[in-house]
C-alpha cells in the first residue's frame, strides 16, 4: 500500500485540468508508482548532499538528482540563487489537500530605480619576473624583504610557542606507520594482469619456445598499450637487481627490443626508463658471474638496440643520439674503466654509424692502443690471463670497426662513379692505422676494390 493517499492523486489530476474522474484502482496504481519515483529521486538527492559535505538537503540536490535521471529540473526553486526566499505553500480555498505557491508581486518602479550592477572588468594578462638568477626583483607583484622577514618571524614564534607548551612529562604517542597511496590508480583488467604474469614467467623461465612466443606476442599484439609502463618498469628493475645473471639479462634485452619493434607500443614516452638498463648492458663492468661467460654477445646485442632507438626516435628527440654518443665516448676514454666497459663503448659507437666512428673513434685509436692494449697484448708472461683476453677482444672489436668503416668508405652506401675524393681519405686512414693492424685490414679492402673495378670497367 502506498503512503500517498488516493485523494492526492485525484487532486493532482484536477490541478492539471483533467475533466474525467479516475477510478480508485488507477489512483492506487499511480500512487505506488509516484512513491517509487519520489523515493528514487530522494535517495539520489541525499547522495549529492553527502558528497557535498552537508547535512541539510537543498533544492539544488533535488535538481541534481533529476538531471541524473534525465528528468527536467524544477525551475524557480533554486536555494543558491541570491535573494531567494523560503517557499510558502497556501491552501486552495474550498479544497482540503490542494496547495499552491503564491508568487511575489514585483513593482516595476522598484526595478527601474534599482542601481545597475557593476560592469565586469576586462580580462587582462600581465607577466613579471619571479626571480632572475636566483635573485627576486623588487617589484610590486613580488613580496618585499620586510614581508618575507615578517613571515619567517611569525613562523618561528609559532614553532617556539608550540615547543614551549608541549608537556615534557607527557607520554609519547605510539609511532603509527602511514602508507601514502596514489590518488589515481592505473586499473588493469584481469585479462591484462594475467597476460603480464605470463610474459614475466616466460622471461624469467628457461623454456625457449615459450620465450619466443612471448616475444612474438609483444611485437604483434595490438592491445598492449596499457601494459607498456609496466613492461618498462619491469625491465629497469630486473636489470638493476640481476647484473650478474647473464642469460636473464639477455632475455630482458630481447624483451626491450620486442617492445621497441612493436608498431602498436609507443615507447618514446618511456625512453627515460628503457635507456639506463640498455646502456648498462653495454658498458657495465661485469655482466656475468664468471669472466669465461660470453657476455660479449649481450654487449653487442644491447649496442644494436641503442642504434635501433636512435634510428626510430632520433628525429623526434634530437638530443638523444648526441647524449648516448657522449656517454659511450666518455666510457671509452676513461682510464679508470675496465676493458669490458671499453669493449661495450667500441661496439656501441660502431653501431651508431660510420660518422661516429670517423669523428670519435678513429682519431683516438693510436693513443688508446698504446695506452691500454699494447701493454697487455705484447706482454709475454701475463699474470692476468683474463685481462689479456679482454684486451684481445677490444683489439678485434677495433679491427672489425675500422675494417667495416673502410669498406663503406670505398663502396659507400651508394657507390659513386667518381672515387677520387675517397681514395686519399682511405689511404690516409690506412697509413695511420697500419702500425696497429698491419695487413689484417687487407681482407676488408680487397673485395670492395675488386668489386669497384668490375662496376667501373668499360
Amino acid at each position: 500500500m502506498s503512503l500517498l493517499p488516493k485523494e492526492s492523486i485525484k487532486s493532482l489530476t484536477e490541478s492539471v485540468g483533467l475533466t474525467y474522474t479516475l477510478s480508485d484502482d488507477i489512483c492506487a496504481a499511480l500512487a505506488s508508482d509516484v512513491e517509487f519515483r519520489l523515493r528514487e529521486i530522494t535517495q539520489e538527492a541525499v547522495k549529492f548532499m553527502r558528497h557535498s559535505k552537508r547535512e541539510i538537503l537543498s533544492t539544488d540536490d533535488v535538481n541534481a538528482a533529476l538531471r541524473l535521471r534525465n528528468v527536467e529540473t524544477l525551475y524557480g526553486y533554486s536555494s543558491s540563487s541570491p535573494g531567494s526566499e523560503p517557499l510558502r505553500f497556501r491552501r486552495v480555498m474550498g479544497a482540503k489537500d490542494l496547495f499552491y505557491l503564491q508568487d511575489r508581486l514585483i513593482d516595476f518602479n522598484e526595478l527601474l530605480k534599482a542601481p545597475l550592477p557593476k560592469v565586469p572588468r576586462d580580462i587582462s594578462l600581465s607577466t613579471h619576473w619571479l626571480a632572475i638568477e636566483g635573485v627576486q626583483p623588487a617589484i610590486p607583484q613580488n613580496p618585499t624583504p620586510a614581508d618575507i622577514q615578517k613571515k619567517k618571524s611569525l613562523a618561528e614564534a609559532n614553532k617556539k610557542q608550540k615547543t614551549d607548551t608541549t608537556d615534557a612529562n607527557a607520554i609519547p604517542a605510539p609511532t603509527i606507520t602511514t602508507e601514502v597511496r596514489p590518488i589515481v590508480k592505473h586499473v588493469l583488467s584481469k585479462e591484462l594482469q594475467l597476460y603480464f604474469e605470463k610474459i614475466v614467467q616466460a622471461i624469467k623461465g628457461t623454456n625457449v619456445e615459450l620465450l619466443e612466443a612471448a616475444l612474438n606476442s609483444l611485437v604483434h599484439d595490438p592491445s598492449l598499450h596499457q601494459l607498456l609502463p609496466y613492461f618498462t618498469q619491469f625491465i629497469s628493475d630486473e636489470v638493476t637487481q640481476n647484473l650478474q645473471k647473464l642469460p636473464y639479462l639477455l632475455r630482458l634485452m630481447k624483451m626491450a627490443r620486442a617492445t621497441l619493434e612493436s608498431e602498436y607500443l609507443y615507447a618514446d614516452f618511456y625512453l627515460h626508463q628503457l635507456m639506463p638498463p640498455i646502456i648498462t648492458c653495454v658498458v657495465a663492468r661485469s655482466l656475468c658471474e664468471h669472466p669465461s661467460e660470453n657476455h660479449w654477445e649481450l654487449r653487442e646485442f644491447s649496442a644494436n638496440l641503442l642504434a635501433l632507438v636512435c634510428k626510430k626516435y632520433g628525429s623526434t628527440y634530437q638530443s638523444l643520439q648526441p647524449r648516448i654518443t657522449k656517454t659511450l665516448f666518455a666510457a671509452f676514454r676513461d682510464a679508470s674503466k675496465s676493458l669490458t666497459t671499453h669493449y661495450g663503448a667500441i661496439v656501441g659507437m660502431r653501431a651508431l654509424g660510420h660518422y661516429c666512428v670517423e669523428t670519435l673513434l678513429l682519431p683516438n685509436i693510436p693513443n688508446y692502443y698504446n695506452t691500454f692494449l699494447a701493454p697487455e697484448l705484447t706482454r709475454e708472461s701475463s699474470s692476468n690471463i683474463v685481462k689479456k683476453q679482454e684486451a684481445q677482444r677490444c683489439y678485434e672489436a677495433l679491427l672489425s670497426t675500422v675494417g667495416s668503416f673502410m669498406t663503406k668508405l670505398v663502396i659507400g652506401e651508394e657507390p659513386a662513379p667518381n672515387l677520387d675524393n675517397k681514395v686519399p681519405s682511405l689511404k690516409q686512414h690506412y697509413k695511420d692505422l697500419f702500425d696497429i693492424f698491419g695487413s689484417r685490414l687487407d681482407p676488408y679492402l680487397k673485395k670492395p676494390i675488386a668489386q669497384m673495378k668490375d662496376n667501373h670497367s668499360p
